[in-house]
C-alpha cells in the first residue's frame, strides 16, 4: 500500500543566515502537528547553512534537503523551471513558506 503524502509542505529557503537556520528548523521540528514534511532549499549559501540542513535531514526523515544554484530563480526559495520539484505530489492540501530572518533587532 503506497504511503499517503503529508498534509502539509513548509518550505524553508535559505542563504546565509547560518546563525539562525538551526533554531528556526529546530522549531519545525518541535512541533506538535507531525504530518508535514520541510523542504529545505539552499541557494549556494556560502556558509555551514547546508551542513545544518543535512544534518536536519539524516535525523528527521519529514526534512529534505533540495540544493539549486544561486540565483536559478527571480524569487528566492521558488525553484526556477526544471532545476527541481519541492513536492512529491501535486495532490497536496498545503503548502507554507518560511524563512530564517536575515538580522535580528533588539527587543
Amino acid at each position: 500500500m503506497p504511503t499517503r503524502p503529508p498534509r502539509l509542505s513548509i518550505i524553508v529557503p535559505f542563504y546565509g543566515v547560518e546563525q539562525y537556520l538551526y533554531e528556526c528548523l529546530q522549531s519545525l521540528a518541535e512541533q506538535t502537528f507531525r504530518d508535514f514534511e520541510v523542504v529545505m532549499v539552499d541557494d549556494e549559501s556560502p556558509d555551514g547553512c547546508a551542513d545544518i540542513a543535512r544534518e536536519f535531514a539524516l535525523r528527521d526523515r519529514r526534512f529534505r534537503l533540495v540544493q539549486q544554484k544561486n540565483g536559478a530563480s527571480a524569487t528566492p526559495g521558488t525553484p526556477a523551471p526544471g532545476t527541481h520539484t519541492p513536492t512529491r505530489n501535486s495532490s497536496r492540501s498545503s503548502t507554507a513558506t518560511t524563512s530564517c530572518p536575515t538580522t535580528r533587532t533588539a527587543s
